[in-house]
């Protein structure tokens, strides 16, 4: 087989807390950006947190533009700033709530 066919390209890791899901670190490697696969990634991880109806959230430093825009075309809407979140840099706060049903 090709070395390529085994090499991790992105990643996500998550942390349940009640009720929520936050996502801690993610990342795509240099040579593979800007090919969707962070975003594919990102929408599987999400379609099974949105079948346990789980809320989910993000921190983002300020300077991640590539970070912030990813969540955004994944539905997630950026909802506070953290001052000196990032060793004395800001952070943005993303949040993505799941679907409620009318009986929730």
């Amino acid at each position: 087989t090709h070395p390529a066919a085994h090499t991790i390209t992105s990643y996500a890791l998550w942390e349940r807390t009640e009720g929520c899901l936050e996502l801690v670190r993610w990342g795509t490697r240099p040579d593979s950006q800007r090919r969707g696969m962070a975003r594919a990634l990102m929408l599987a991880m999400l379609d099974c947190l949105q079948r346990e109806g789980l809320d989910c959230l993000a921190m983002v430093p300020e300077e991640a533009l590539g970070g912030q825009l990813l969540l955004r075309s994944v539905g997630f809407t950026a909802t506070g700033v953290h001052r000196g979140l990032f060793g004395g840099r800001d952070g943005y706060q993303f949040e993505r709530c799941a679907p409620r049903g009318k009986d929730q």
